[in-house]
């Protein structure tokens, strides 16, 4: 059987995969994941069914930039912060650290920016990033 015009309305496709067994392009949703007991997620290749690893747990042991990483504000629908909400976010940072003056810092991420101020001695530090990575590992 052969396929001219697939005419069947698709749900939305998370990911395109390359298998490292017969070099065959394929894309998969979520439902086509399996995770075994160590947490690591694999796809069965539709065309020789070799189980493609898509996602391992990331540890202190594994962890790899930018490999493990989020990467903000690189996808189509992430939300740009402009100059403007960017500048009031530090203002409301630095209201926020001299009521807590215990707190070492105050820090938010939103849209494709990643804003931190830090309540040094004689200083706020500030930081901004824009299109930033992130990750999280389990202690």
């Amino acid at each position: 059987m052969k396929i001219i015009k697939n005419n069947y309305e698709k749900e939305e496709i998370s990911e395109r995969y390359i298998c490292e067994e017969c070099n065959s392009v394929f894309e998969y949703n979520d439902y086509d994941i399996s995770i075994d007991a160590d947490g690591v997620e694999s796809v069965a290749c539709p065309c020789c069914n070799h189980r493609c690893i898509v996602s391992v747990p990331v540890t202190e042991k594994n962890i790899e930039f930018p490999k493990s990483f989020y990467h903000f504000g690189e996808n189509k629908g992430a939300v740009k912060i402009d100059n403007n909400e960017i500048t009031s976010r530090i203002k409301e940072s630095i209201v926020w650290l001299k009521r807590h003056p215990e707190e070492p810092y105050r820090y938010m991420g939103s849209g494709d920016t990643f804003l931190c101020v830090f309540n040094h001695e004689d200083e706020y530090y500030i930081m901004v990033a824009k299109n930033y990575f992130d990750a999280s590992i389990d202690k």
